[in-house]
């Protein structure tokens, strides 16, 4: 994995003080949207003394114009960063041998009201000297460290899919069952 030496201590600490009493506490995180024309709209990320904005929108075909990636798309990308960011957070801070890190994200759908995620999917892509056993360990650490992963579970079934290397090494279901 690329890191930038500079910050891998600051990701260390991170971890480690969520770890800790020091991470404890309950915060915010606040999302402004606003709508623009037809079915776009834009958000506006405020996070500390950041501001990120992007767009939501539908394709044509569902009566967006297309200026921006659709909700379910963003949810996606969301709950799949907040797990990704926990899985590269714990492999700087315990320096495991991963040369690569990636995952699909997928979501099964019901599309007649009332619409809902029926479950979804997470496959995890790791290449690297890591064993299978760090691998089932890391992918356990990031979602007990994942604020996502471990809200979506109490609502719906969700399945990790771990491969190593090119090989399905194990899979991991949470679900409402479980919590």
């Amino acid at each position: 994995m690329k890191t930038i030496p500079e910050l891998v201590e600051v990701t260390k600490r991170v971890i480690a003080e969520r770890e800790s009493a020091k991470g404890q506490g309950v915060g915010t995180l606040r999302v402004d949207v606003h709508h623009r024309e037809q079915k776009t709209l834009e958000a506006v990320l405020k996070s500390g003394d950041r501001e990120f904005s992007f767009l939501i929108d539908e394709p044509r075909d569902r009566g967006g114009v297309g200026d921006g990636g659709n909700p379910l798309g963003y949810f996606l990308a969301g709950a799949g960063g907040c797990l990704m960011m926990q899985y590269v957070s714990l492999a700087i801070a315990q320096e495991l041998p991963i040369d690569k890190l990636s995952m699909i994200v997928r979501a099964h759908i019901v599309r007649q009201v009332p619409c809902y995620i029926q479950d979804m999917v997470y496959d995890v892509l790791v290449e690297g000297k890591v064993s299978p056993e760090q691998v089932e360990k890391l992918a356990k650490d990031a979602s007990h460290h994942c604020f996502v992963d471990n809200t979506l579970p109490k609502a719906i079934p969700i399945k990790t899919v771990l491969h190593l290397n090119g090989k399905e090494i194990s899979t991991l279901d949470r679900g409402p069952e479980e919590t």
